[in-house]
């Protein structure tokens, strides 16, 4: 079974470094860097293995798209996995999306084989 991880970050070469490292690890990953709105589109087209959404930079727009995503039917039993981030937004984003996972950017490919299948 395909691997697939759709990475919600908001630094087009930051994301392109993650995503680099992530496909090293045999996953294919889409990217969105600047408009989760389109992201959430592709998403419905093609629905990933697991939903990444950095908390480091733009917190806000990571927890908004996670908001939108468990709206729509079709794709609101995804995964979502918050990466990094300050403690006020980890703890934010607990309090808003319940069954949400996160993980410290140095742990990521670990804790992403919990989404192996």
């Amino acid at each position: 079974m395909e691997r697939t991880l759709f990475l919600f970050q908001w630094d087009a070469g930051q994301a392109e470094s993650r995503a680099a490292q992530i496909r090293a690890a045999g996953w294919t990953v889409e990217i969105e860097s600047e408009d989760g709105t389109r992201g959430i589109r592709r998403i419905l087209d093609s629905p990933p293995t697991v939903v990444g959404l950095d908390l480091d930079r733009s917190p806000s727009h990571s927890l908004q798209v996670a908001t939108a995503i468990r709206k729509y039917r079709d794709i609101r039993h995804l995964p979502l996995l918050f990466i990094g981030g300050s403690m006020m937004n980890v703890k934010r984003a607990q309090e808003t999306l319940r069954g949400a996972a996160f993980v410290v950017p140095d742990m990521l490919l670990t804790r992403l084989k919990g989404f192996d299948g």
